[in-house]
């Protein structure tokens, strides 16, 4: 009986299974057709708000390219306006050498060739020399300080922090070790040629861009660049035989080379009476 009635619900159970069969199957169809619906609107979203973004990158792509070539013109243009300032002012100097007009005369930090160092002495040595021939001068000095190994620097204490202030910002400057003062304030520092090529280029600018603003540091920094620039005036390179591989001192090269700062009274003339100066105490 129980194998009899199995065989009559085989038909339906199967009829039942195929049926569920099917709606599993549309069902499946139907979100896998909603799911790419879905993602077919995102990927459409997702590609106008990237084509939006590239639009405003591009405009402002577009802006910037504008704002550049405008800068270059105005850059060009100053150039040409420096350029023709800088012919006109090569005109205007050939046309007073022509016509021996003296150049503008400039005040000299050089020391008194003669005499007490009076004032009559001072204005007699007063620098007649063109900007453009001092700044060609001031770069041979750098020049020769390039192939300085180091240089002893002998001045007093006050005088040494006013070259470092001035020489600090520079990226050629190197603050050497502790610096110690004797007893009459007078250090001694030990400075590579490459910072002072520093400190002459620090002491050059301030010297002509203190003229006519504070005549302190004016007065200081070309006297300063005075007393470097006679010194660095007589360097000489060291001679390297290629026999021996040493190198030998050539004519004139005593050795490393001292800048002292530090002006004395001069000798006075005969019949003169010289003051005496105050001995150092301690």
């Amino acid at each position: 009986m129980f194998g009899l009635g199995a065989k009559r619900n085989e038909p339906e159970f199967r009829t039942a299974v195929t049926g569920l069969l099917e709606e599993l199957v549309r069902t499946l169809h139907e979100g896998l057709a909603e799911n790419r619906k879905v993602t077919d609107q995102l990927r459409r979203d997702t590609a106008n708000i990237i084509n939006q973004r590239l639009e405003s990158l591009s405009a402002d792509l577009r802006d910037l390219r504008r704002a550049l070539g405008e800068a270059h013109s105005d850059i060009a243009e100053s150039r040409r306006e420096v350029e023709a300032l800088r012919l006109e002012v090569a005109a205007t100097r050939r046309e007073a050498a022509e016509r021996g007009i003296a150049p503008t005369r400039r005040p000299s930090f050089e020391r008194p060739l003669s005499g007490p160092g009076s004032v009559a002495d001072v204005e007699a040595n007063s620098a007649t020399q063109a900007p453009a021939e001092d700044e060609f001068a001031h770069e041979e000095r750098l020049v020769r300080a390039a192939g300085v190994s180091a240089v002893d620097l002998v001045c007093h204490r006050d005088t040494w922090a006013f070259i470092v202030e001035q020489s600090a910002r520079s990226e050629h400057f190197r603050v050497p070790g502790e610096v110690a003062a004797d007893a009459t304030g007078q250090v001694r520092v030990t400075v590579s040629g490459r910072s002072l090529i520093a400190i002459l280029t620090a002491l050059y600018t301030a010297r002509e861009g203190e003229r006519g603003r504070d005549s302190g540091n004016w007065a200081l920094a070309g006297t300063f660049y005075q007393r470097i620039a006679d010194a660095i005036d007589r360097v000489s390179p060291r001679h390297h035989n290629p026999l021996t591989g040493i190198d030998e001192e050539g004519p004139g090269i005593t050795g490393r080379l001292v800048i002292l700062i530090d002006d004395r009274p001069a000798q006075p003339d005969q019949g003169e009476e010289m003051i005496q100066p105050v001995a150092d105490s301690g």
